[in-house]
C-alpha cells in the first residue's frame, strides 16, 4: 500500500508510492467530486522552499506529493526513511498512455515555447494512438492569454491538465487560476513537454539507474543548469543533515 506522508524533508511532506499505486490513486483522484493537485518535488523545488514559504505551503497541500529525483531518494536515505523509488513525470507519462488507451481518462498539455506541447503530443500519439490528448497550449501567458486558454481547456474538459512553466511559475500559475480551471487535477509537470518532444533527450538507462540524470542535464545545458547542481546538490545534502538542527 501507499504511504501518505512517509518522509519530510524541509517541512515538505513527500509520499510514497510505486507505479501502479500512483495511477490508481490518480484515478481516484479524477473520480473525486472535489479538484485535486499532483506536485512533483525535485533536489532544486526543495531547496527553493527553504526562502519561499508560499511554495512550502502550496506544495505541501498536495493530494499527492511525488518524490520526482534520485536526490529526493537520496534526502529520505538520508533521513533514515528510504522510499521505495521515484515517480518522474516525464517517464510515468508513458505509462499513464499505455494503461489508458482504453479507459475514458485524458490530458491537457500546457507549457513550453510555440508548437513544443504540439509536437509533444504527436509523438505521444504515433506510440499511442488511443491516448486521449484532447488540448495543447504553449507556456508563459499574460493575463489575458491566460483567460483565453482557460476558456479553451474548460471546453475541451481533460482529466488532468498538465502545467509546464518551470518551478515556481507553474505552481504561481496554477494557484491564481485553479478556481476558473474545471478540471479534476491539476498537475505541474515542469519541462515535460521538452523531454516528450524530443526537444531535450534523456540521459541513458544507467546513468538514470545511478543517479546521474543530473550530470546529464549539466552535459546538456552547462551554463543553465551548473548552478542548480554544481552548488545546489551539495547545499541539499547538508541542509537535510543539518536542518532539524538549524
Amino acid at each position: 500500500m501507499s504511504k501518505k506522508h512517509a518522509v519530510k524533508i524541509f517541512g515538505v511532506p513527500i509520499d510514497e508510492y510505486t507505479t501502479s499505486e500512483f495511477i490508481e490513486q490518480l484515478e481516484y483522484l479524477i473520480k473525486q467530486p472535489e479538484q485535486a493537485l499532483v506536485c512533483p518535488v525535485n533536489v532544486d523545488m526543495l531547496n527553493q522552499t527553504i526562502s519561499n514559504e508560499w511554495l512550502r505551503t502550496f506544495i505541501s497541500s498536495a493530494d499527492i506529493i511525488q518524490a520526482e529525483s534520485s536526490g529526493v531518494l537520496l534526502g529520505a536515505r538520508l533521513l533514515g526513511r528510504p522510499l521505495v523509488q521515484k515517480i518522474t513525470s516525464n517517464e510515468i507519462i508513458y505509462t499513464l498512455a499505455k494503461r489508458w488507451e482504453d479507459k475514458e481518462f485524458s490530458i491537457y498539455l500546457l507549457g513550453g515555447p510555440e508548437g513544443q506541447a504540439k509536437l509533444a503530443a504527436t509523438k505521444l500519439h504515433e506510440q499511442y494512438p488511443n491516448f486521449k490528448i484532447v488540448g495543447y497550449h504553449r507556456g508563459h501567458l499574460n493575463e489575458i492569454e491566460s483567460n483565453e486558454v482557460i476558456r479553451k481547456i474548460n471546453e475541451a474538459s481533460p482529466s488532468i491538465l498538465m502545467v509546464g512553466f518551470g518551478c515556481p511559475i507553474q505552481e504561481e500559475w496554477t494557484d491564481k487560476y485553479r478556481a476558473s480551471l474545471n478540471v479534476p487535477l491539476l498537475w505541474p509537470i515542469g519541462n515535460l513537454t521538452s523531454f516528450v518532444s524530443g526537444t531535450v533527450s534523456t540521459a541513458p538507462k544507467w546513468m538514470k539507474r545511478y543517479g546521474f540524470e543530473w550530470l546529464y542535464r549539466l552535459g546538456q545545458e552547462p551554463q543553465r543548469m551548473w548552478k542548480r547542481y554544481i552548488i545546489g546538490n551539495p547545499l541539499f545534502v547538508f541542509r537535510v543533515i543539518w536542518y532539524d538542527k538549524w
